[in-house]
Order: C-alpha cells, then structure tokens, then sequence
C-alpha cells in the first residue's frame, strides 16, 4: 500500500468551486422538482420498513435513521419525506463521483480536469438509473453513495494510521446495513485495492477498523433493536428474512432503463479510460472502478442489487473522464491542425452526454408523476365493509395496504391475513390478538398450507370475508365464493348461481376505473395494471369453476381490455364456449 494516499490537496482551479456545486445542485434540483409523493408498488416493502420500523431484512438501516429524521420536517406527507432521503443521497452521490473523477485527472488539467469530473457526475446522476431510484422512498441512491464514501476513503489508506480504518470501517459497516450488494461491492473493492497496493494493513488499522464496523452496525441497526419495545409495534415478520417480493412486480421501470442509457460517446470514453489499468499510480484504483462497470452489467436485471447497478454507472463516467483526459492529452501532443479545435469539441462532447441523460430521465419518470397505484388502492379499499378480514395471496397487496396504512393511516379496522408470510415472525400471534377467529385458518395453513372450508366458514361468521383465489382450494370453499369488485366475497355457507348475481356492472366500474388510470399513453403503469389483471383472471377463473360461464366470458372480455395477452385468454376462453354448463378444473390455468 502506498504511503501516500491520491486524494491529497492539490492547487485548485478556479472552476472547481462552482463545478463541484454544480455536481450537486443540477441533480439534486431536477430530483427535488419531480420528487414523487404517490405511492408505488415497489416503494411498498421499503415505507412498511422504514416508517413502520418493521424489520423485514438486513437492509435499509442507514435510510430508515435518515427517513425518521426526515418525518419532523414540517413539509409535505409522509411518502414525499421518506423520498426526501434518497434524493438528498443522489446529490452526496454526484458529489462523490465529481470528486473521484477530479482527483484521478491528470495533475496538470486544471481547466478541463473540472469539467469532466462534473461531466462524470452529471452523466451518471441524471441517468434514468439514477433519478428511478432517488424519487422514490427507499431507494437505492443511499446505499450506491455510502459505497462511493468507502472508494473515496480506500485512498487514504494508511497503514499505520488508526483514524482512517476506523472511518472505512465505519462505511463498510453502514454499506453492509443499507444494502448487503452494495457492502459486498464495498468490500470487494477494498480487497483489491489491497492487494493490487501490495502492502496489508496494520494491525492496530484493522483492530480499530473492526471496532468502528461494530459500533456503526449498531447504531444503525437501533430503531429495529428497540422497536420491539415500542407500545403500538402492531407487526413483527421477523427479522432476518429473505426472498420477500416487497410488492413490487418486477422494478419494470429499473429494468427499462439499461446500462446502454449513458450512450456510446460515455462507453466508448469509458473503455478508453481502463487503460489507465498500465499506469501504476492509476492501477489500484482504476481497478475497483473496472470491477464495480463489470458487475454492474451482469446484475443489471437484478432488482435487489439496483445500488450495483448505481455504482456500475458511476464508476463507468469516472472511467470516461479518464478516457476524454487521455484523448485530450493525445491531442494536445500531437502536432496536427485542429487539434486545439478537436479537444475543445471533445470536451463539448462529454458535457453535452451528461446534459442529455436529464432528457431520457424524464421520459421515464414522466410515468410515474401520475401513478395509478393510488386509485388502485382507493378503489380497492373502498369496496370493503368495515370491519372486514381480507385473505390475500400475493403478498404484494399485503405491502401495498400495509403501507397505505402507516404512510395514510387508511383502513386500521382490517385484518390484512396474507397467507403466505404466515408462518413468519410473529405475525399469526398478532393477527390472533386482532381477530381469535382467525385459529382455525392459522393451523390449517400451518398444516396442510392452505385453509379449509371450516376455517373460513368460522372466520366469515365473525366478520366479512374477502380472498384472492387459489386455485388449489378445494371446490366446496369455491362454493362459498362470490364475485366482486378487486375481491370476492367468502359466504359462511355454500352459495347458489341466484346469490352470485347483480354486481356485475359494479365491478366493471371498478375495473374500468383503475384500468383508465393505469392505462393513459402519458402515465401507464404496468405494475397497476398486472395487478388488474390478476384480479381479474382470478374472479373469472373462479367462475368458471362454479360452473358460470356467461359472467367468466364477461369478465374475460374485462381481461383482454387490460392485458391482452394474458394466458388465461388462450386456455380458458375456449374451453368455456366449449364445455357449456359444466364447471371448469381451474387448478392447471392459474399459477
């Protein structure tokens, strides 16, 4: 390890003042300018998380402190100051990479060395990437920054020096808190930084470098360690808990906007950069940059290493900087006409690609300023008598409603039973404290992984019942069912084709409102809309299991409106024109 670190004072430029505040005011100002306070599908499990102080993971802990400083702000909702957070960690982002970039440049560039540094943090803060994750609550602009801090810090390693591993300890530890892939990015770069340096540490650098992780880790980890405590904790999944869908249906937007957004020009300049991997004082440094493009590529359609995904960007605008100063010290040696012309339109070049990513930005955020996610989950709450026990599948709409709860305070009288996360934590205990008829239901589930018609026959005689269907269920409770909007109603007693009739117009409403919502050319939102027709396929599936097939070819004809090429339409639509009058096996049509 060298003894001197790279990120030393150097004489600065006269523009590096205003290029450095620059860095963080365009971004951070375009961001707070369409901050979003709507909810969204994807920001569900992280709200319930940080608002609500419900451990479900290992992540998040550095965004839940910040979320609850955040919430005595005398501004705006609960959603918009929980987005607040991750906007705030996009501007300490773009700082950090225009710092990275600037002292990586050559020494002697001391007027372009600052301009492509804000090029390299304009171009990865305003991608489309990067202004996804920093308008939502949750995302994952606070994880990608704390891992940027930890490259900054690698730099001033000292062996001997106990200050300095207690401040990359520190970071790992709040890295690792945030987000276990962007503490795993961390962490890989700090071992080849390591070993590229050729030189181990100290020992009292790495006993102090541990003490600072364990401290930090703590103090990150105390809201959900004391929340336990809290009087009103009215849920409890458990705390280390993984594979959790966190109610989003893919991250459609995050995987839309690929790693090609920052454009040939960045590329190309990037993969001019890694040749800054033959230089020795830029080896060990370019290096993690290198590795953190390259993973970010292979993860890219990994929504749960979305901070990956940031660094990657980021990493790959620093290694263009670097590839523009090589190009514009090639020009400058060279002894040709125009080349002074030539170096003064590459820089234009560079800063004109950063500039440009604000404009693709905003044709994907364009989507979300007006998400349909919030007449969804109005119209879907007010179909619900008061006092109703709702029995879902996909834990999905159990994150959506939970959420609208802490963040709106909406609907406290329902008892929201998801039975897939059942058996975690200590929710079935909670749900029994809520309604004791729910024993029954609890062990079946427990038992054979799916309630009976006892079950839910003793639950609806002690509230109104709502499902999503499974269609696994035994047909006796598909008997007890009836159609209606979002959801269908459970009767404690089979039910006959009479008592089924009369709500359909109701339920085309309903449909018909949040489908036009969702659906608008200017704001279309898929994740609504899959949610549509999943409620949907499940109603007409359940209809043509009792044997009804005139309301299931109406309600399929709702389903080619919203999804055309839905599978239900293909396997069922035909066999119901077919088998007339008969009732329908559905178990092999729904997943």
């Amino acid at each position: 390890m060298s003894a001197e670190p790279l990120f030393v004072a150097q004489s600065k430029s006269a523009l590096d003042g205003p290029c450095a505040a620059l860095a963080v005011a365009l971004p951070l100002a375009l961001t707070l300018w369409r901050l979003n306070p709507n909810p969204e599908w994807r920001a569900d499990l992280a709200v319930v998380h940080m608002l609500g102080l419900v451990p479900t993971g290992p992540d998040r802990a550095v965004s839940t402190v910040l979320s609850l400083g955040a919430s005595v702000l005398p501004f705006g909702g609960k959603l918009l100051r929980a987005a607040l957070v991750s906007a705030v960690g996009l501007g300490a982002g773009s700082w950090l990479i225009y710092r990275i970039a600037e002292a990586l440049l050559p020494r002697g560039s001391r007027v372009a060395g600052p301009l492509l540094a804000l090029g390299a943090a304009l171009s990865a803060t305003l991608s489309p990437s990067w202004q996804v994750e920093a308008h939502v609550a949750g995302g994952a602009t606070v994880a990608a920054s704390t891992a940027l801090l930890g490259l900054f810090l690698m730099e001033k390693l000292y062996p001997n020096d106990p200050r300095a591993g207690c401040a990359l300890g520190a970071v790992l530890a709040l890295a690792a808190s945030e987000n276990l892939w962007a503490g795993g990015a961390l962490v890989g770069a700090v071992l080849l930084r390591l070993v590229l340096a050729g030189q181990a540490p100290s020992e009292r650098y790495a006993v102090w470098g541990a003490a600072a992780a364990l401290l930090a880790a703590l103090v990150a980890e105390l809201p959900f360690l004391i929340r336990p405590f809290a009087p009103r904790a009215w849920l409890d999944l458990g705390y280390a808990l993984n594979g959790l869908s966190g109610g989003g249906r893919g991250h459609w937007m995050a995987a839309e906007a690929g790693f090609t957004q920052l454009g040939p020009a960045v590329l190309g300049l990037g993969a001019l950069g890694a040749v800054g991997l033959l230089q020795e004082r830029l080896r060990s440094s370019v290096a993690p940059l290198g590795g953190w493009a390259i993973a970010g590529v292979l993860l890219a359609a990994q929504p749960a290493a979305s901070s990956v995904k940031l660094l990657g960007l980021g990493a790959m605008t620093i290694l263009a900087a670097l590839g523009a100063a090589e190009a514009l010290g090639f020009l400058k040696r060279v002894r040709v006409p125009f080349a002074q012309s030539a170096a003064a339109l590459l820089l234009l070049v560079a800063l004109a690609s950063a500039l440009g990513g604000g404009g693709d930005s905003n044709e994907f955020l364009e989507r979300r300023l007006r998400s349909a996610t919030d007449v969804w989950t109005t119209t879907a709450l007010e179909s619900l008598p008061r006092g109703s026990a709702l029995v879902v599948r996909d834990e999905a709409i159990a994150w959506r409603l939970w959420s609208t709860r802490i963040a709106r305070g909406d609907r406290p009288d329902l008892t929201i039973v998801p039975l897939a996360l059942l058996d975690r934590g200590s929710l079935g205990v909670r749900l029994l404290a809520q309604q004791p008829a729910l024993t029954p239901l609890i062990r079946e589930t427990a038992l054979t992984g799916k309630p009976g018609e006892f079950a839910m026959s003793t639950l609806a005689d002690a509230a109104p019942v709502y499902v999503e269907l499974d269609p696994h269920w035994d047909r006796r409770v598909i008997d007890h069912l009836a159609p209606g909007p979002f959801w269908m109603s459970f009767a404690p007693h089979p039910l006959g084709r009479s008592d089924r009739k009369g709500r359909a117009d109701e339920t085309h409403r309903a449909l018909e409102r949040v489908r036009l919502a969702a659906s608008r050319s200017a704001s279309r939102d898929p994740d609504t809309l899959a949610m549509l027709a999943s409620s949907v396929s499940q109603e007409a599936a359940a209809l043509a299991a009792l044997g009804d097939q005139e309301a299931a070819l109406d309600l399929l004809a709702d389903l080619r409106a919203t999804d055309p090429s839905h599978p239900l339409l293909a396997s069922l639509g035909p066999r119901l024109r077919a088998e007339r009058k008969s009732r329908i096996d559905v178990a092999a049509l729904l997943p």
